[in-house]
């Protein structure tokens, strides 16, 4: 127990102590560092979670986007497309504008479930993928807050069967909140 004792002793008091060197703070470079973020303004928020009714799903579904660059995104979703089907949208936007933005998107729904039933026409094929776009208006704080989206979505159904294949435009509306 002594040997124990006299080990510790030896290895605290040779340990070095390190604490912050107050000499070696600018406080010039501080300050200018200061103005620069102030001057760029707030951080962007990056994320954005919604609820869409209608749009590129076609009924509703719950979205996660993630900003790639203040003014690009990535978007995926799961949602309905009608009682028995799914939907999961994965699509890739561009904003033009700060708070109030004009959002211009491309990418393709995948459909899955029982036989796809759109704008009153009966696709044979269970599994429909749909090449969607999205040309509409965008609230959303640089900053993150409150999100709301309304717009319209043209859609091409990418269908095994060429008579199953046809072009519509959907409309949807979005609310949620970015962070």
């Amino acid at each position: 127990m002594k040997t124990l004792f006299v080990l510790l002793l030896t290895v605290m008091l040779s340990a070095g102590v390190f604490a912050q060197d107050t000499s070696m703070v600018d406080i010039d470079d501080f300050m200018a560092k200061q103005e620069v973020r102030k001057k760029s303004g707030p951080l962007q928020a990056m994320n954005a979670f919604y609820l869409e009714i209608g749009g590129n799903a076609l009924f509703i579904s719950l979205n996660y986007e993630r900003f790639i660059q203040k003014n690009m995104s990535i978007r995926i979703g799961y949602g309905s497309a009608a009682i028995y089907n799914h939907a999961a949208p994965v699509m890739f936007n561009f904003f033009v504008g700060k708070n109030h933005r004009l959002e211009l998107g491309a990418g393709i729904n995948f459909l899955f479930g029982r036989e796809q039933f759109i704008k009153g026409y009966i696709f044979e094929d269970e599994n429909l993928r749909l090449l969607s776009g999205t040309i509409g208006y965008r609230y959303q704080p640089v900053d993150g807050g409150s999100v709301f989206k309304i717009g319209l979505n043209p859609s091409y159904a990418l269908s095994e069967y060429e008579y199953d294949r046809i072009f519509f435009v959907w409309f949807g509306i979005s609310f949620g909140i970015s962070f």
